[in-house]
């Protein structure tokens, strides 16, 4: 049996972008793959939040992320990343990354430890 992640992008608290992962979606797979991909990323004016998916697939290969309509909510999927931009007002700012694994019938969240952590830290 496969992992099933779900990968969601924010933009000023909506979510605008939604990425299905049908394997590896374990916080030592995918988990681990967006913090090396995104860990060195700054949001700016060359690089705005709507490029991550972009960028993601880029990195990771279309094999690896499946778009869905922004929202979509059940996709069998046991962890859930939500990344959002530390301070969208600021010219320049970190991405960060929540990990959420769904267990005994609600999500918690889980460290991803790294550069990008829930704190954006």
């Amino acid at each position: 049996m496969t992992t099933r992640a779900v990968v969601r992008i924010y933009d000023r608290g909506k979510e605008f972008d939604t990425l299905y992962v049908p394997h590896d979606g374990y916080v030592e797979g995918v988990g681990k793959d967006l913090l090396e991909t995104l860990s060195l990323k700054k949001v700016d004016s060359s690089f705005p939040v709507s490029k991550v998916s972009l960028y993601l697939f880029s990195s990771l290969g279309f094999a690896d992320l499946i778009p869905y309509p922004a929202g979509t909510r059940e996709l069998g999927q046991e962890y859930e990343y939500h990344i959002s931009v530390v301070d969208p007002d600021a010219p320049e700012s970190a991405l960060q990354i929540r990990a959420f694994r769904y267990r005994h019938g609600r999500y918690e969240e889980v460290a991803l430890g790294g550069p990008l952590t829930s704190t954006g830290v």
